[in-house]
């Protein structure tokens, strides 16, 4: 808008299905810990991906020495967490559950769907006072993400250790930096200015084990979790 409102929006869009493929592949024998023999889990691709990313800018030229620049981002990203997958060369894997993984490099059979979920936005404020002295300059942001993930590890169609769902990572800050430039004179410049943060996180993970790697006589699975909170 002539040369007082200048504007750019950019956005970012990527979609895939992902390489690995889930069959419910290998061979399944009675096992100890597979008594029926069979497969139980389910058919889903993996690792596919699904973002978006808005990132729009305006500057706003409100007198011949006073700039106002407004910057903005939203973040939507989901997809797969990860495609791990277990090789034939693990005896108890046979012995104990009777599995046998697929053969192709790129088949995986999970019994949990590996995915994330990633949502953040955030937006800044950029005010330029030039002053004959010197210039002013203030930066105001907010951040605000969320975070949840779910992660077949073992790459197995069994529960040994896996990352369930539930877990999360939350975070939110404020932020504040005002600060002063001035070439004082020709042998003299410097920077005096303060800033403020506010933030606070938060992050929940859980962690399911199956007895065997645990060490517990009792039959099944068992969950560990870990929870934390920061404040600065």
């Amino acid at each position: 808008v002539g040369n007082t409102v200048l504007g750019k929006l950019a956005v970012l869009r990527r979609s895939s299905d992902g390489l690995f493929k889930d069959r419910n592949g290998g061979t399944f024998t009675a096992a100890p810990y597979n008594p029926s023999g069979t497969d139980t889990s389910r058919k889903v691709d993996q690792v596919g991906e699904d973002t978006w990313i808005f990132r729009p800018s305006v500057l706003f030229r409100l007198k011949e020495n006073v700039d106002l620049t407004l910057i903005g981002e939203y973040v939507d990203g989901r997809g797969g967490a990860g495609a791990t997958r277990i090789y034939n060369d693990v005896p108890n894997l046979q012995t104990i559950f009777g599995y046998t993984p697929p053969a192709d490099w790129d088949e995986i059979n999970h019994n949990l769907v590996s995915k994330h979920a990633l949502e953040s936005a955030k937006g800044v404020a950029e005010l330029v006072w030039d002053l004959d002295v010197g210039v002013v300059t203030s930066v105001s942001g907010y951040r605000k993400i969320d975070y949840s993930a779910q992660f077949d590890t073992d790459g197995t169609p069994f529960t040994l250790f896996e990352f369930p769902p539930g877990g999360f990572d939350k975070s939110r800050q404020l932020s504040e930096e005002l600060r002063f430039a001035s070439d004082f004179s020709d042998l003299v410049s410097f920077v005096v200015g303060a800033y403020y943060s506010d933030l606070d996180m938060e992050s929940l993970e859980l962690r399911q084990f199956h007895n065997i790697f645990g060490g517990r006589p009792a039959t099944g699975d068992f969950l560990r979790y870990q929870r934390g909170r920061f404040t600065q």
